[in-house]
């Protein structure tokens, strides 16, 4: 079975409720929360794959390092 997962990797909004307005504070929450999901798809046996929807020359690698943090093949779509 296969997850497919189609991002700008701009991820800007954590899972928790309590919502930090300190940027950097929440991206380490996503992080986490990223983690934590890559560990429990690879426990269920699902292969998860991370498409990049951003244009490679505007990309800032956002897609890739949500892939890497997932434990997820990454793929460039453009």
């Amino acid at each position: 079975v296969k997850l497919l997962l189609f991002t700008d990797g701009h991820a800007n909004i954590a899972l928790q409720t309590r919502q930090s307005t300190d940027r950097e504070i929440r991206e380490q929450v996503i992080a986490g929360e990223l983690c934590h999901l890559g560990e429990e798809l690879e426990r269920s046996n699902l292969r998860t794959i991370v498409i990049e929807t951003q244009n490679r020359f505007t990309s800032d690698g956002g897609s890739q390092r949500v892939a890497e943090l997932l434990r997820a093949e990454f793929i460039r779509a453009g």
